[in-house]
């Protein structure tokens, strides 16, 4: 108890920390924003800029989703370990060059995961520097560009593609207008020699010059067609028919063609398996294929054959092909032992115009010809082939099924009764 009269003295000190926890606080909610930004960012010890390069110090946590490895994983080691096997040099050599001038730095590099799969960064390196200016550390802030990356990969692949099919359609269209004026020619030629040669008695000399000049005019008819076809200008009306008959149709025609050294086979089944096409363009197709098999025979010796069958699955269409007919479809293939192709050639064989006989032998047209014709008829149409191993042609064409109403089959449905459309076991035969 104090003595009355007598005064205690207290004495204290008082420091203001309200500076002090604003810094702190600020502080955290820096470092929780660096943690949790979406790009990545990294903190480096400065020197040494050469081997074995800065020292990693921080690193937020989109450094760990990007790249798999955890921040005590690469403390103390240099971020050059993200750049793989085969850095771009040169590209390191101008950063290092900026870095040690005290500059920031901007660039794009290839960098890989702790699992090994590569991925692109947009990075930007900023120096930072004490009161006597020397640079102490270094932060990088990285962005994955990987897909813009892939997008422009794409885009560089597919603007030459978009011009070769530009260039293919004015191709086509200014084929499809010369060919109608030169049909007109054709058709006035024809018919003059078709009045000139019933005006002249049957042993006249000039009766087989005659016929020379009206099957030259026919050839030249069919030229014309395949460029109409090529150009998709002349789209001819699809009739339901059974693709047996306009198979035996076309080798009727190839067996007066083919050479004695050349054996065709078939492999039909006994079921019509019905089609909705043209028949004309179909045969072309057939005539077409069968003659390229017969040129690819090594000498002119070997075997053809020809086939179709009924899919019901579309897993049965393995490998996959671009646009295929919805099953139930036709299995139609022509196969041939002869000298096959390699992946260059295949990858173009359906190019207009591109051609591997001499000048003289062909138009350069029959296998886009084919190509075109299969599309325009809702079909697909594939090769197989090795160098040596001889080559198959796939085509698949929509199957038809017959209605329980009479008049015209319709396009099969899934679900719909195709059993109708019948499957019978294929038989083969050697008919040359």
């Amino acid at each position: 108890m104090t003595p009355r009269g007598r005064t205690q003295v207290v004495r204290g000190a008082v420091q203001d920390m309200t500076e002090r926890r604003q810094a702190q606080a600020q502080l955290r909610l820096l470092e929780a924003v660096v943690a949790r930004l979406n790009d990545v960012v990294l903190i480096m010890e400065a020197a040494p800029l050469n081997e074995p390069g800065p020292c990693i110090v921080f690193g937020n946590e989109a450094f760990e989703c990007v790249t798999g490895y955890r921040q005590h994983d690469v403390l103390g080691r240099s971020p050059r370990f993200l750049q793989g096997p085969q850095p771009d040099m040169t590209e390191l050599a101008r950063i290092d060059a900026l870095l040690a001038a005290g500059r920031s730095v901007r660039s794009e590099c290839l960098n890989y995961t702790r699992q090994g799969q590569p991925y692109w960064v947009d990075i930007e390196i900023v120096p930072l520097h004490d009161d006597a200016g020397r640079t102490t550390h270094l932060v990088a802030v990285e962005r994955d560009i990987t897909d813009r990356k892939q997008a422009e990969a794409d885009r560089d692949t597919l603007v030459p593609q978009l011009g070769e099919a530009q260039k293919m359609e004015s191709i086509g269209t200014l084929a499809g207008g010369i060919v109608h004026d030169f049909d007109n020619i054709l058709a006035a030629i024809l018919g003059k020699v078709t009045l000139a040669r019933g005006d002249l008695p049957q042993t006249y000399p000039a009766q087989s010059s005659l016929e020379q000049i009206n099957k030259a005019g026919m050839r030249a008819r069919s030229l014309v067609q395949q460029i109409l076809t090529f150009s998709w200008r002349e789209r001819n009306p699809m009739v339901a028919q059974p693709l047996r008959t306009v198979v035996d149709e076309s080798l009727a025609l190839l067996r007066a063609t083919l050479p004695a050294s050349a054996q065709l086979e078939t492999v039909l089944p006994d079921s019509p398996l019905m089609v909705d096409a043209d028949a004309t363009q179909l045969q072309q197709v057939m005539m077409n294929l069968c003659t390229n098999a017969w040129q690819a025979l090594l000498g002119g010796r070997g075997r053809i054959e020809v086939g179709f069958e009924a899919l019901d699955d579309a897993a049965a269409i393995s490998p996959p092909v671009p646009d295929p007919p919805s099953c139930p479809c036709v299995h139609l293939w022509v196969r041939d032992d002869g000298a096959g192709m390699d992946a260059a050639r295949r990858e173009r064989i359906f190019d207009p115009f591109f051609r591997t006989k001499p000048v003289g032998h062909g138009a350069g047209l029959g296998l886009s010809v084919a190509h075109g014709t299969v599309r325009n008829n809702g079909g697909a149409i594939r090769v197989d082939s090795e160098p040596g191993a001889g080559s198959i042609f796939h085509l698949y064409l929509p199957r038809l099924i017959a209605t329980a109403l009479p008049g015209r089959p319709t396009r099969a449905r899934p679900g719909m009764l195709r059993a109708a459309a019948g499957s019978a076991c294929p038989t083969s035969t050697t008919t040359r």
